[in-house]
């Protein structure tokens, strides 16, 4: 049997691991790039830890799961876990996290060991880095197969940086120097896996806004105050007012160009779009997946890989095939999104914080975003083939055509329906305006 490392890198930019934008210093993770296979089209479910884990962990999403917004604590009724899944197999499930993930209760339900680490008090580069390596040496000597997930938290706000890495040689600004960072201490635990019986699964689990992100340690603490914390309320007042001329007006871009915001406040691309890679025994180096992966297709794939049964009635689908060089037609359905949140609007009722700010379909290489919440909201609509950084929104112009109606259809059909919205793909025709 194999074992599965996976490691989460927190807040992890898909611009700033590959492409013109990087500037950080990454020889492990581009190893694990060049020897792995990536899956390049990834839309995570939303942008908020609690919501794409919780659709990691149960296949489902999020509006099946429960835990939408990032205080969600709680499952809705009794999904199973991949870690109980993979015990039931007889593996020792082991994992290492932090920050709200510490926290959910229910999303950890199946793991064996469960180090709840204090982020302001640990990082890879001065603590739980060591005792990963320490666990995995130790997980090697075992004859009984194992699952470790293993959370880093470095690029989160507050973001944490060994300090010899704290310089222009490692990045431009201060989030580039912590991926830096981050990459090296990573380099100790890979060197520590055994490559011929271990599948590893690298990924972000969302991105973060960089606007204005500072070069230096206390700069960087200082805007996430301004960004997250509220403590200066003055410009939080500032921050929901442009955030409602961005919701209920056509000026959509300063939901994108305003350094107030981080992230679990809409679905764009740069928001949900993070890194997956996968190494295993048997796999072709280097290659690359273009078909549309969400975060509810990682238990099923990852389970199937290793022979590990997946439940019923999941949102999610078994990508494995891809590994393999073969076609998945069925991944080509509508993938939802959507952000559950109190980081913005702080004055609704808590009731309110059940239902979807914003949510999203992505299919046939067209996004429409609308609001469950408030109607008054304008919608979007972008082509993400001509328009991937989703900056002309189409909506004004498309409104009335057949393509907007039948994406807002099928986005309100998925909530809509009491089982899995796996299915919906089968009767949805291309998508076009029309």
């Amino acid at each position: 049997m194999l074992n599965l490392l996976v490691v989460m890198i927190d807040c992890l930019r898909q611009d700033r691991f590959e492409g013109e934008a990087k500037t950080a210093v990454t020889p492990n993770l581009d190893r694990v790039l060049a020897r792995g296979t990536s899956f390049d089209n990834v839309h995570a479910v939303g942008s908020n830890t609690t919501a794409v884990m919780g659709s990691w962990f149960t296949g489902l999403f999020p509006y099946r799961h429960g835990l939408r917004s990032f205080r969600d604590r709680k499952f809705i009724g009794k999904p199973v876990t991949m870690a109980t899944l993979m015990r039931e197999q007889g593996y020792r499930t082991v994992t290492t996290v932090t920050e709200a993930m510490a926290e959910a209760q229910d999303m950890l339900e199946g793991f064996d060991e469960i180090d709840r680490r204090d982020k302001k008090a640990q990082a890879i580069h001065d603590s739980y880095g060591v005792r990963v390596q320490s666990k995995l040496d130790e997980l090697n000597r075992s004859e009984q197969p194992w699952f470790y997930f293993v959370h880093t938290c470095e690029l989160h706000p507050d973001r944490q940086c060994d300090p010899a890495f704290n310089n222009s040689r490692y990045g431009r600004d201060f989030y580039d120097r912590c991926l830096s960072s981050v990459d090296h201490h990573l380099g100790p635990i890979f060197d520590r896996v055994n490559w011929d019986n271990t599948v590893v699964a690298v990924f972000g689990d969302h991105g973060d806004n960089l606007l204005w992100e500072p070069k230096g340690e206390f700069a960087s603490k200082v805007m996430n105050r301004l960004r997250a914390d509220g403590r200066v309320s003055a410009l939080w007042h500032v921050r929901d007012a442009l955030y409602r001329a961005g919701l209920y007006s056509d000026w959509k871009g300063v939901l994108r160009t305003n350094a107030l915001f981080h992230h679990d406040y809409h679905v764009y691309k740069f928001l949900t779009h993070s890194p997956l890679m996968l190494m295993a025994p048997g796999l072709p180096a280097g290659r690359r997946i273009a078909d549309p992966i969400s975060s509810v297709d990682m238990m099923p794939t990852l389970l199937s890989y290793l022979g590990v049964p997946s439940p019923a009635n999941i949102d999610g689908i078994d990508a494995s095939a891809l590994l393999r060089g073969e076609a998945v037609p069925e991944l080509h359905r509508p993938l939802y999104q959507e952000v559950v949140t109190d980081f913005v609007l702080k004055g609704r009722d808590i009731s309110e914080l059940r239902i979807p700010l914003l949510r999203a379909i992505v299919q046939d290489g067209w996004k429409y975003v609308e609001s469950a919440y408030d109607r008054k909201i304008r919608p979007e609509l972008y082509n993400l083939a001509d328009d991937p950084h989703e900056k002309a929104n189409l909506y004004p112009r498309l409104r009335d055509t057949d393509l907007v109606r039948k994406m807002a259809r099928v986005l309100r059909t998925m909530e809509a329906a009491p089982e899995s919205s796996a299915g919906i793909s089968a009767d949805t025709p291309a998508l076009s305006p029309a």
